[in-house]
């Protein structure tokens, strides 16, 4: 029995010069045990070219594998079919480390370069919920799999004084008043697969770029998701995932006069804001439809604030100098995510951590390139979670 092609060789050029360089089936699981993708793990070893061109995108270049067109060169992306029987440009010029034709180098790299492609669409998604929803975020974690250890930062003592810095003895250690730790239990994130199927007929007419659109447009679809997901679980509370509930106040505890539920005065909503100022500055926030209404009508809302509502201190001539607080930045959920009459506000600077894990399992690559399957998986998840708790409150409109 001939041996299963599962590697092909690139030349790729950085800053010493040229060099011939290998690619396994086998660097997908390095790449993933050293909590990267293929692509940052072959950049990391092989850098760049003296133009900036990555040692990921020669090589795909090598292989054909290039999404859109250019007319003026003749340029066009592949089909799928060209990727099956690697009859990509210039394809046929790859082969294995002992001289043999390789047959393998445009599908060992295309399940990286479509999810390549996918991630960069995704993280740079121009619609009106991905894109804000990035904007909660104090600090991202790339993680190779989908356990994870949490990082929880607390403070220490109970009391409103307990946390402010004490003065020490001369050589003495100072109390602690931030603890950062993990939580006591690792979590998993959800983790999600899109199936790929192309049938053979569909072959020859299907472009990688119609491939990469509709699977793009399916993760998209799964990534809101799973967002609403981590959302419903911060505001809400999941004891699974370790997450406790988001303290609430009323705005009725912050001015007695609202007496209907689903109302908000503009004092309730500046004092809210400016609570616990010492601690945070609350700046975006998240609500459904029927709340921002409330928000945006709220009574007393000075008229100078209809057209400055970002510009200045709510549109108020002040000599009060540090009334320095501003509307929140709003990004509208459904009414099951949060709930009704809810208005949850972050600090985006300390609130929100995000986990990533987006790889192909290792498994449906290795069918794809070995068994020339016309099907394979894509793995890919996401969550979202609280970072520091003070820096998160919600509000109802409630009486």
């Amino acid at each position: 029995m001939s041996k299963s092609p599962d590697s092909a060789q690139f030349k790729v050029n950085n800053h010493d010069g040229q060099h011939e360089v290998v690619v396994q089936l086998s660097d997908y699981r390095a790449a993933e045990e050293a909590g990267m993708n293929l692509t940052q793990y072959i950049n990391r070893k092989f850098g760049e070219n003296k133009d900036g061109v990555t040692a990921m995108s020669q090589m795909a270049a090598q292989v054909g594998l290039t999404f859109g067109s250019n007319k003026s060169y003749g340029i066009k992306p592949p089909s799928m079919a060209d990727v099956m029987n690697d009859n990509t440009m210039l394809s046929g010029g790859i082969v294995r480390p002992d001289g043999s034709a390789s047959g393998v180098g445009a599908r060992l790299l295309f399940p990286e370069i479509l999810m390549a492609s996918i991630n960069d669409t995704l993280s740079e998604d121009s619609g009106d919920f991905l894109n804000a929803m990035d904007r909660l975020v104090a600090v991202t974690h790339n993680v190779p799999g989908s356990k994870v250890d949490q990082p929880i930062i607390n403070h220490e003592g109970t009391q409103a004084d307990a946390n402010k810095a004490r003065p020490i003895a001369q050589g003495a250690e100072p109390a602690v008043m931030l603890k950062i730790s993990v939580s006591d239990k690792s979590f998993r994130i959800p983790t999600y697969a899109i199936g790929l199927e192309v049938t053979k007929e569909a072959l020859q007419s299907a472009s990688i770029d119609l491939v990469a659109l509709a699977v793009m447009n399916q993760a998209r679809f799964q990534r809101i998701s799973m967002a609403e997901d981590s959302l419903s679980a911060i505001v809400n509370g999941n004891a699974d995932l370790g997450e406790t509930a988001i303290s609430g106040v009323t705005a009725q505890s912050f001015d007695a006069t609202i007496t209907t539920a689903g109302n908000l005065t503009h004092k309730a909503y500046i004092k809210w804001l400016r609570a616990n100022y010492r601690r945070r500055t609350l700046n975006w926030g998240i609500c459904d439809i029927d709340t921002a209404l409330a928000l945006e009508n709220r009574a007393g809302k000075p008229e100078r604030q209809k057209a400055l509502d970002k510009e200045d201190n709510f549109g108020v001539t002040s000599t009060v100098d540090n009334l320095a607080v501003k509307s929140l930045n709003l990004l509208l959920v459904d009414t099951d995510v949060i709930g009704a009459n809810t208005l949850v506000a972050f600090d985006t600077r300390f609130a929100v951590q995000k986990f990533v894990n987006i790889n192909a399992s290792y498994e449906a690559i290795q069918e794809f390139v070995l068994r020339k399957t016309m099907a394979m998986r894509l793995d890919f998840a996401e969550r979202y979670a609280k970072l520091y708790s003070v820096a998160s409150e919600k509000l109802t409109l409630t009486v």
